[in-house]
């Protein structure tokens, strides 16, 4: 869910102009009448959250093509309520996401929208504005707020969404900090905080032991680096595939096959090609890694996936995953690493399970169903 907050700040290196307004204000700017109508309202613990279309809006935008296939003729057509309807699910997948982490914060007792928060907003709008450090981040920042403005709205977004987005990020990370404290994959961190999860070591390895956790091998590559990347990920498969199938062990297996990937010129993670990589049924974000989450869970030892397309605001990429075996060897070398999954997988149920609460009780309004979807636009 982290993800979401790089997508505006990241603008600001994309369309970079340069600036030094650093004392200027920049002031809200109001949605229209029809931005701020509400399309669908979510419930949960006595409390409604009202969707606006400029949310909607912002998603369907998003979607359109990967609905559409480029064809906008099915939004007028004869079976343009079932694109609709498909549309629906992806918007309503995304909207209850980021109203989950809004209702989690209502839970822990974590103000969304204090003075603090409010701060914070705004000095992520300077800095995507004016430019200067985000983490490791370095941002560019813009000529203008009109320019910064255009930019969102280039990806389909307003002030308004921008905001809740931001907000919605810190949501993300106020519960984080709560449930798993500072905890990080490699535990390096001196000033280490401890959250609500009580855990202990056998809790985690229990996990990694059990039908909730699966070790891969991810082999991947920027679709960007070849003219054709679904062939050159179809032959990678066939790749792997050759490689597991030449050997007799898992042991064996898992040895050809990170061979496999090196000898594709694979090396951007050379730990990961080692160690594998350990997933849980909810420590990735759905929005980004479902595709990717099911299809691990859903091979066979030794097995080897079709190509599986990951699209984010920092990378386009082709994956293919090989099932490998879990040890306890590699549960004690790999320890820390396993443990922040652990960690991620249990806040990332309690999202899931708040989201699906959510979508459940979500009601359309007459406004929403009396939308021309082909006209839909920024």
């Amino acid at each position: 869910m982290k993800k979401i907050i790089a997508i505006l700040l990241l603008l600001a290196s994309i369309f970079a102009l340069a600036s030094c307004n650093k004392d200027k204000e920049y002031p809200p700017v109001e949605s229209t009448e029809e931005e701020a109508r509400t399309v669908m309202t979510l419930s949960i613990d006595g409390k409604t959250y009202d969707v606006r279309y400029e949310l909607y809006r912002a998603f369907f935008l998003t979607y359109k093509a990967e609905v559409d296939g480029g064809d906008e003729s099915v939004w007028t057509g004869q079976k343009k309520d079932e694109y609709v309807a498909k549309i629906d699910e992806l918007i309503l997948e995304r909207v209850a996401e980021i109203y989950a982490a809004f209702a989690i914060c209502e839970r822990i007792g974590f103000d969304l929208y204090s003075d603090d928060v409010e701060d914070k907003i705004k000095e992520n709008i300077r800095i995507s504005v004016e430019g200067g450090s985000y983490g490791s981040a370095v941002i560019e920042g813009f000529e203008s707020y009109d320019d910064y403005l255009a930019s969102l709205k280039a990806i389909n977004l307003n002030y308004s969404v921008q905001t809740l987005l931001f907000r919605y990020a810190i949501a993300v990370d106020a519960i984080d900090t709560y449930y798993i404290g500072t905890a990080s994959s490699d535990d390096v961190d001196i000033n280490l905080t401890v959250g609500k999860i009580e855990y202990t070591k056998e809790d985690v390895k229990e996990f990694y032991d059990s039908d909730e956790c699966v070790r891969v091998l991810r082999a991947s590559f920027q679709k960007k680096i070849s003219y054709t990347p679904l062939e050159k990920a179809e032959n990678l498969k066939a790749a792997l595939e050759s490689a597991a199938q030449s050997k007799d062990t898992l042991e064996e297996m898992e040895a050809a096959v990170v061979t496999a990937i090196m000898g594709n010129g694979l090396y951007s993670n050379a730990a990961e090609i080692r160690d594998g990589y350990v997933i849980g049924r909810y420590n990735l974000e759905r929005s980004y890694y479902g595709e990717m989450t099911d299809a691990a869970f859903a091979l066979n030892m030794g097995e080897v996936s079709a190509p599986i397309e990951v699209v984010t605001d920092v990378e386009d990429s082709y994956y293919v995953l090989y099932r490998s075996y879990k040890s306890d060897e590699h549960f004690e070398e790999n320890y820390d690493s396993i443990r922040y999954v652990y960690l991620m997988n249990y806040v990332g149920e309690i999202s899931h399970g708040v989201a699906e609460e959510l979508k459940s009780s979500v009601t359309y309004t007459d406004y929403l169903k009396g939308i021309d979807h082909s006209g839909i636009g920024m």
